[in-house]
């Protein structure tokens, strides 16, 4: 990263740099970023600790303009399952990844073949109906 940033000879990436410099590497994490081919198997850890939400959980391509969409999916199911839950944090937990694990892994596959057609010059389908029967898991009241 560091290498790259200085091959661009920029001022802006000059302050990433002295940011970085300055930081214990403990403290860094770094990871490739590309659209994600497929999701899972967990969004939630191991020990019940974290739990992914929005791009952290499924990270996509813009073609379809739903990453925003998605998130606010992501949070309203999440508040759904802690609502109607058996009051353990865990058992809200499993349920939401139970309840958004498929159709964000059906979001990433048709957004990554969207972009793709979108690349060659291709047609690609309207999703919108799709993407408009979802509902928040246990209704709204």
């Amino acid at each position: 990263l560091l290498t790259n940033l200085r091959d661009l000879d920029d001022p802006l990436c000059r302050f990433a740099i002295d940011k970085i410099e300055d930081t214990d590497p403990k403290y860094i994490y770094a990871s490739r970023s590309e659209e994600a081919c497929r999701i899972g198997p967990n969004l939630i850890s191991n020990d019940g600790k974290v739990v992914l939400i929005g791009d952290a959980a499924h990270a996509m391509s813009p073609s379809y303009g739903q990453g925003p969409n998605f998130a606010l999916e992501d949070a309203a199911t999440l508040g759904a399952c802690v609502r109607d839950g058996d009051r353990r944090l865990t058992s809200a937990l499993r349920a939401y990844e139970e309840c958004r694990l498929d159709r964000c892994a059906e979001m990433l596959r048709r957004s990554a073949e969207r972009a793709a057609k979108a690349t060659r010059g291709e047609a690609a389908e309207d999703v919108s109906k799709w993407i408009f029967q979802w509902e928040v898991p246990g209704g709204v009241e």
